[in-house]
């Protein structure tokens, strides 16, 4: 691994070990869980795990709140995305390529599949970055925009 490698991943690894990533890139959000949990699995390897999880509470008439409660604990929409990004031996001079891994989720009122839509829009991440990718561009920033662009979650929840 070159030395240039070796210290981006140093301060990413020190980011993301000082903070939560929502925390650090000052995300705003209304869910219940809303976590990315990088880690590192190899020596040019990470993985990106993405947890968005919102509660729904509903009063049903005529049954008492605590009763109203306990089923609205069944009442979750949850999404959990998982991606893999490998970064070449000569980074930073080439993207990072990025690998969607896994989709769970419970959504049902979607239209079209959520694995065939983030599958999509990781397709449409790495083609960009094949056309207009830049050396300057960090780990902690690079995720940053990855972020923005899978973050629909307000219109999927």
């Amino acid at each position: 691994m070159n030395l240039s490698i070796s210290n981006r991943f140093k301060r990413f690894e020190d980011i993301y070990q000082r903070h939560s990533l929502e925390k650090y890139f000052g995300l705003k959000h209304n869910y219940d869980v809303f976590k990315f949990v990088p880690q590192k699995t190899d020596i040019n390897k990470l993985t990106l795990d993405i947890q968005v999880v919102k509660n729904h509470y509903h009063d049903f008439n005529y049954l008492p709140s605590d009763i109203s409660n306990i089923i609205s604990e069944y009442l979750q929409e949850y999404i959990y995305i998982c991606v893999e990004i490998t970064f070449p031996s000569d980074y930073p001079f080439k993207p990072p390529m990025y690998t969607l891994l896994s989709t769970k989720y419970n959504i049902v009122k979607f239209p079209i599949s959520i694995d065939r839509y983030y599958a999509t829009i990781v397709d449409n991440h790495n083609l960009q970055y094949k056309r207009e990718w830049t050396p300057a561009m960090d780990i902690d920033k690079d995720i940053l925009y990855f972020i923005c662009r899978i973050n629909h979650f307000e219109y999927l929840l």
